[in-house]
């Protein structure tokens, strides 16, 4: 970027370059602070925030340096403009996902506490950002690489912007929406990658193995049906994935259930887990790191008790979202307890919500028809799981 020496503001005016590009920076600056001052939502607020004092680094850079890079602190505000904007949109990010922020809000505090949760339907695959690295990654590049230069930038920055609570974004693709799979999706497999990129643990380790071990050991049965439900089922990658999935199911009591839960998709479910030949060399490495990220499994007779009653609920048309206990209370089941009901539904109770649709009569249409209605109940289930979490301290 050039000498880190502070510009002489006395001197002649600057190039209308850097003039044009101050001027850009201080409105970007002023849109996020607007947006921060009229928002309701606590996370927007927190997003904007961050938006417009990332926008004033960008004005102190070019002000400060006068051998700033005028390209690149345009490159970075466009960046800024780009990542952040869509994310203060607060009733499309807020209220879309109720059946889902809940959980997911609990399962991201776990590895990061205190941090917000903003989800996003998007155009491509699952996948997560944390802002902070995304600001850090910011005064880097600005730097150049130079510890003198960056440390230089982070005095400029205020103090909000380089201590505040970390805003992570996970996406999913905008196809699914209204799919309670997509839970399982953000639960089992995109948090996981977030809890190893916080853990900082071993590279070495294929990261969609752990993630795929750590989904096994946290929804059971339900992550084994997502994964059947969602992946490319052909080549030895897949195999190699599933055989992860099925070893990890197993240590926690899964295994000979699984063909009758699964019925005609047991064929799909890859190799056996004696299969060597699919079995990553370091599947152990995969399941010990799996274990220490999720380290309260859901054991394999905790879900079969818990999705008896639930089942028999989704199989009358009601959505699975309370268990009468021994004492005739009413109790909140957990997300994956729905979850786990709404996987073994699509194998061995869809044909039940046949008296509650109208159905055209083709096996395809009959099939898409009757989970479209399941997923319905589950959403509505996962909605009033929210409420309950809200207001009567109900599981996610």
């Amino acid at each position: 970027p050039g000498s880190c020496e502070p510009a002489d503001m006395t001197g002649p005016a600057r190039p209308a370059a850097a003039a044009a590009a101050e001027y850009s920076a201080h409105s970007s600056a002023r849109l996020f602070f607007g947006l921060a001052a009229v928002s309701d939502y606590p996370t927007v607020r927190e997003l904007a925030f961050l938006g417009g004092h990332a926008a004033s680094l960008v004005v102190a850079y070019i002000q400060e340096f006068p051998g700033a890079d005028l390209r690149l602190a345009d490159q970075e505000l466009g960046a800024i403009l780009r990542d952040l904007l869509p994310l203060t949109d607060g009733r499309r990010n807020q209220h879309s996902h109720s059946e889902l922020l809940g959980p997911v809000s609990a399962a991201v505090d776990r590895s990061l506490p205190g941090s917000l949760v903003v989800l996003r339907a998007g155009a491509g695959a699952s996948g997560h950002l944390r802002i902070s690295r995304l600001l850090e990654g910011m005064i880097e590049r600005l730097a150049g690489g130079d510890p003198a230069f960056s440390a230089r930038l982070r005095n400029l920055a205020p103090r909000e912007y380089l201590a505040h609570r970390d805003v992570v974004v996970l996406s999913y693709p905008a196809t699914r929406a209204g799919d309670p799979g997509v839970l399982c999706q953000l639960l089992g497999h995109t948090i996981p990658h977030l809890e190893l990129d916080v853990a900082e643990l071993d590279s070495a380790v294929p990261a969609t193995h752990v993630a795929d071990a750590v989904g096994a050991r946290r929804l059971g049965f339900a992550y084994l049906d997502e994964l059947l439900s969602t992946a490319a089922s052909d080549g030895r990658a897949f195999d190699t994935r599933m055989a992860v999935v099925r070893r990890a199911l197993a240590e926690i009591g899964y295994g000979p259930d699984l063909p009758g839960l699964l019925g005609q998709a047991w064929a799909r479910a890859g190799a056996d887990p004696a299969d060597e030949a699919a079995i990553p060399p370091q599947l152990e490495c995969v399941l010990d790191t799996a274990r220490r990220l999720e380290p309260a499994p859901y054991l394999a007779g905790e879900c079969a008790d818990q999705i008896a009653p639930l089942l028999d609920l989704l199989g009358s048309g009601i959505p699975p979202a309370q268990i009468i206990g021994a004492a005739e209370d009413e109790q909140w089941p957990s997300a994956r307890a729905i979850l786990a009901t709404s996987a073994v539904f699509n194998h061995a109770g869809l044909s039940r919500l046949s008296r509650f649709v109208r159905l055209p009569g083709t096996p395809g249409a009959d099939r898409l028809l009757l989970r479209q209605r399941k997923n319905e109940l589950v959403t509505k289930a996962l909605e009033l799981l929210s409420f309950g979490a809200a207001f009567e301290g109900a599981p996610v």
